[in-house]
């Protein structure tokens, strides 16, 4: 189990694109945060935990999907998906006590619904390739809550001009994939 779930990382995780999303997101998390709520690591380790356990969601989901399109994936080849899913709920679990201490009990429960929001999206994968692009733009909505949830004025422009933008960087990757 924990070989795969290292080659896991190492295949979806530890890569640069991941680095680069979960630099923008900490800095732009940064930026519009509530000050008076923010610790000095709540940024990073939101972003970073909200990252690997919402890829980790998004790929149990679509395991069928890349079982054809990607059989090398170390997810797809595991006989360890329940331990992967364990994983995925203790992560989840993580976040969502970290944003709750961090940033208030109200923070911590609209995480645990957008966590909850984002498994309900991936079981929509099953929906067929006729849906799917839908369904992977709506997932990608993950990034602009994730500002959203840790800003001291989510309604400010300068904070939904931040949240359009980390939409739009994995919109136009995944557009171009």
């Amino acid at each position: 189990m924990l070989s795969d779930f290292v080659g896991y990382a190492r295949e979806r995780v530890l890569i640069p694109k991941i680095g680069v999303l979960w630099g923008l997101l900490s800095a732009a998390m940064w930026f519009v945060a509530d000050e008076q709520l923010l610790h000095v690591a709540s940024a990073p380790v939101i972003a970073g935990l909200g990252l690997v356990a919402f890829r980790l969601m998004d790929d149990l989901a679509d395991r069928a999907h890349d079982s054809a399109i990607h059989p090398e994936r170390r997810l797809v080849q595991t006989r360890h998906v329940s331990g992967f899913r364990v994983i995925a709920a203790c992560l989840v679990a993580v976040l969502c006590v970290l944003t709750a201490y961090w940033l208030g009990p109200v923070r911590g429960l609209a995480m645990l619904a957008l966590a909850v929001a984002l498994f309900s999206l991936g079981m929509a994968y099953g929906m067929g390739v006729k849906h799917r692009a839908f369904i992977a733009a709506a997932v990608l909505l993950k990034y602009p809550a994730l500002i959203l949830l840790m800003a001291k004025e989510p309604a400010q422009v300068s904070t939904l001009v931040l949240a359009t933008v980390l939409y739009a960087i994995p919109f136009a990757e995944e557009q171009l994939a």
